[in-house]
């Protein structure tokens, strides 16, 4: 549960990094952001291509499927399916990542039954730079962008004592703030998914699969969120070309969604319990019940943006 202070926190920070991000498109009268090696904001140029952001997470050897990948279409009177209760395996290895918008930069696994510390994640950090010289040229001059959450190992003191000796910029994080870390809900989450249902004999077989996953992502995974058809380079020549206006719309905020928070919601209810046999019976059923909508059902729901963004605007805080 955020505090009112987390929640305070989150508001201002984001500030900080939006007008980064102005900064770095021209706009002079914007604030420092970045924390230096002397602890104190600081600027720099072209923030995007200089970001590295990275974190660990825990890969099981066997890896069960969610609820939800494992559901299947059935018709009503099919027998009801059984399915055994599948538990993670104990065996795991902690795997950290560090990535930028052209791909994967680094993955490091630890052994079975160890844990990240300082002295390993400096170690790690060490590796990193090597493998920045060779993947990135000119990176290190130009200086690291570092984006990393408040975890232990990331913020003791002789990981500030290693960052500060190598002048990289740390992007201030908000505590308990996964939304805010891209490899959270961008990266991890799909790794994960990728992994359900497969059991691994061995450690190296897990690792090679890790690599394996991350060697065949494309780069437009990396550069952009979950909803890459709206936000890529041929879409945006496409509303340029006719030109078409688009409102600004906050990532992770399906709150100011109406499809999400009005569509959506009355359509999965509506849904609920059908079973259908072919891909066509679903289709037919999708445009019926979008055809017998009321054009008020429509109207009501455009206005009901107004909403959530004049409480957003009357309270910051309201964001979370």
């Amino acid at each position: 549960m955020l505090t009112e202070d987390h929640k305070l926190e989150r508001v201002e920070i984001s500030q900080r990094l939006l007008q980064r991000c102005q900064q770095d498109n021209g706009d002079e009268d914007t604030m420092h952001i970045g924390v230096g090696p002397g602890g104190d904001f600081q600027a720099n140029n072209n923030l995007f291509d200089n970001l590295i952001t990275g974190d660990e997470t825990w890969v099981h050897l066997n890896t069960p499927e969610t609820k939800r990948d494992s559901m299947t279409w059935k018709h009503p009177s099919s027998p009801v399916t059984k399915k055994f209760k599948v538990q993670r395996s104990a065996a795991k290895v902690m795997a950290t990542v560090f990535w930028d918008a052209k791909g994967v930069i680094l993955l490091d696994i630890l052994p079975q039954g160890q844990c990240i510390n300082a002295a390993r994640y400096c170690s790690t950090l060490d590796r990193l730079k090597e493998a920045i010289r060779r993947k990135r040229p000119g990176l290190l001059r130009r200086g690291v962008v570092l984006q990393h959450d408040n975890a232990t190992p990331h913020s003791a003191n002789l990981t500030q004592q290693w960052l500060q000796r190598y002048g990289w910029e740390i992007l201030p994080h908000i505590a308990h703030s996964p939304d805010l870390a891209p490899s959270d809900f961008h990266l991890f989450g799909p790794l994960k998914r990728h992994l359900g249902g497969m059991a691994f004999e061995t450690e190296d077989d897990l690792i090679s699969e890790l690599r394996n996953w991350f060697d065949n992502l494309d780069v437009d995974f990396f550069r952009h969120d979950n909803a890459t058809p709206h936000t890529e380079n041929l879409t945006q020549q496409w509303l340029q070309r006719y030109g078409w206006e688009i409102l600004p719309h906050p990532a992770h905020s399906p709150d100011l969604a109406p499809s999400d928070f009005h569509l959506f919601r009355p359509f999965k209810r509506h849904l609920g319990g059908m079973a259908f046999e072919t891909e066509d019976d679903l289709i037919s059923e999708l445009r019926n019940w979008f055809d017998n909508l009321d054009v008020d059902f429509f109207r009501v729901g455009i206005n009901l943006l107004l909403s959530p963004w004049q409480k957003l605007h009357r309270s910051p805080r309201g964001l979370r």
